[in-house]
């Protein structure tokens, strides 16, 4: 293992406070880069993602809580925006019928919780999704990371989008030591240094990035970090590779060492023949 591997110079391992001491560096902004244009050519297409209103977002915002990303959550999307298209036809919404819609999600109490948000949205918002973390931290069952996600995919506020698995991400690519919290959301030491590293102008894109990253290469139990744009820079990706590097070169030491062994062998066998 390299000295820069065992000591990263990015990193004061002293904290304070909670807060993380890291220093991002102009690789670390390359890198962040070639993470962009590689959301670019490996983004995943959803359905609220290639139609973006305020409201769809949140929709999709919301369905999204406690779910994973897959077929039945995209269908369920589907019927409910083509049931309820705007926030007055949410608030207006047969409870059963939205009961049915979400019911594939198994929290069936989504239901009524979609249909206050439509009441809220309609009496206190004139059916228009606020665009402000605080009002819509207001809305009923919208926590930090949805009301952030809205602020970043719907009305392209440079903010950053924190959750599970992109705390994991900033952790790996940075190597710090300090345990993920328990609701990255609103760890604002993590915040700060996902901002710190997001594009100007690119907030979106950024976010969207780190995403797709995390569900395709950063994943929790075994990241592919041979494929990963980031394998360069990231401190933990080096430091897998490396330790991997060093195994393949052992096996072959051994695998020739064994070779090297039978070839006495069979010379032996032959003198004494």
């Amino acid at each position: 293992m390299s000295a820069a591997l065992k000591s990263p110079s990015a990193i004061k391992k002293r904290r304070n406070r909670g807060e993380l001491h890291v220093v991002v560096t102009q690789k670390h902004r390359r890198a962040i880069q070639k993470l962009v244009a590689w959301g670019k050519q490996n983004a995943r297409t959803f359905p609220w993602r290639s139609r973006r209103t305020a409201f769809r977002v949140l929709i999709a915002e919301k369905l999204l809580q406690q779910t994973a990303a897959r077929n039945v959550l995209t269908e369920a999307y589907r019927r409910l925006v083509a049931y309820c298209p705007t926030p007055s036809q949410l608030a207006r919404a047969d409870v059963q019928r939205l009961q049915h819609i979400v019911e594939p999600l198994g929290f069936i109490y989504r239901a009524k919780e979609l249909k206050r948000l439509g009441k809220v949205l309609t009496s206190e918002h004139n059916g228009r999704v606020p665009a402000d973390l605080r009002s819509l931290l207001n809305l009923p069952g919208i926590g930090d990371y949805t009301a952030r996600a809205v602020l970043s995919f719907a009305f392209g506020a440079r903010i950053p989008v924190v959750d599970t698995n992109i705390a994991r991400f900033l952790h790996r690519f940075f190597g710090l030591a300090s345990p993920i919290p328990a609701n990255p959301a609103r760890s604002t030491a993590l915040s700060k240094l996902a901002a710190e590293i997001m594009p100007p102008g690119k907030s979106s894109a950024f976010n969207f990035a780190l995403l797709d990253l995390c569900a395709a290469v950063c994943t929790p139990s075994a990241p592919k970090c041979e494929i990963c744009p980031l394998k360069n820079t990231c401190f933990t990706g080096r430091l897998r590779l490396s330790t991997k590097r060093n195994q393949l070169q052992r096996n072959r030491i051994e695998r020739l060492r064994g070779e090297l062994n039978a070839a006495r062998s069979r010379r032996n066998r032959r003198l004494h023949s």
